[in-house]
């Protein structure tokens, strides 16, 4: 799967369609990559989310006609999409530091930002700056199917807006971990799936588990679930998971999305995100801290 000719394939499609009411989720379906992990890689290889993109390029567009035509402020606004005149000045002046009415009696008929307004992303070039780097975290690409694991955990409604609450969500698990008859190892697994969208945010159920030999009995409140039959991409992160200042699982997860899934021949699947940590784990904070990271592929 050739991910950055996907993202390419979106912008084009957004630069031709400025001026039109745009349908992000069929962009994203002409690119053949699911919306969970085609958000992921924009933002990771572009460097704003898919929105953002959209909103600046659509206010560059407007500036250049601030500048070169004589419609109205409000006659670009809904040119570009934006309602009404005061939501398009709110945007801009978020971009510009001025009002468009300002900006134009600056720049009228100035080539300000021109470069910026005749070139879309380039993907390629882009490419090239990634593969410069050299990333700091460990890991190891490696395919796998997973056959019959069955798993006993606690369940939740979640987002990608709720990372703050993992930890707890985690431990409050680990404190019920005892009621949990037939375990097969000392293994913890976090789950992600049933995924859907609000805008340009994942909302999925969250579970995590322990396997088991047999579901049995499963303890109240919780719930049990097989994993049967899916192929998946491993990839590690050795260290901390979290830090007073910042959260280095995200960091090991837009790492990957920037260079190693945009360097991999699979092609993701929305289905699941699972993340196993051993016996040895002891905490998210912990220098030695280790996590496998699966996603699902077809």
């Amino acid at each position: 799967m050739d991910y950055m000719k996907a993202i390419q394939r979106f912008v084009n499609e957004v630069e031709d369609q400025l001026e039109d009411p745009i349908d992000i989720d069929q962009l994203i379906g002409l690119t053949y990559v699911s919306k969970f992990h085609f958000y992921r890689l924009f933002k990771a290889v572009v460097g704003i989310p898919v929105y953002d993109y959209i909103r600046k390029r659509k206010l560059i567009r407007a500036a250049d006609d601030l500048r070169k035509t004589q419609y109205t402020v409000l006659d670009i606004a809904i040119k570009y999409g934006f309602g009404t005149q005061e939501v398009f000045t709110r945007n801009f002046k978020k971009l510009y530091h001025i009002s468009p009415a300002k900006y134009r009696s600056c720049y009228t008929g100035e080539d300000r930002l021109a470069e910026e307004i005749a070139s879309k992303i380039d993907i390629s070039s882009i490419w090239l700056k990634i593969k410069a780097r050299h990333g700091n975290v460990i890991v190891s690409d490696q395919f796998e199917k997973i056959e019959g694991l069955k798993l006993v955990g606690i369940e939740r409604p979640s987002c990608d807006e709720s990372i703050k609450t993992i930890v707890p969500f985690v431990q409050s698990f680990l404190q019920q971990v005892e009621q949990i008859p037939n375990r097969k190892s000392d293994n913890l697994y976090r789950l992600c799936y049933d995924i859907t969208f609000v805008g340009d945010t994942a909302h999925f159920k969250e579970m995590v588990a322990v396997e088991v030999e047999e579901p049995g009995t499963v303890p109240s409140g919780m719930r049990s679930i097989i994993v049967d039959e899916l192929n998946m991409i491993k990839f590690l992160h050795k260290g901390k998971l979290f830090s007073e200042y910042k959260d280095a699982i995200l960091t090991t997860y837009h790492f990957l999305y920037q260079y190693r899934i945009p360097a991999s021949n699979a092609k993701l699947t929305s289905e699941l995100l699972l993340e196993k940590y051993g016996p040895t784990f002891n905490s998210p904070y912990a220098d030695d801290a280790q996590v496998e990271i699966y996603l699902s592929v077809e």
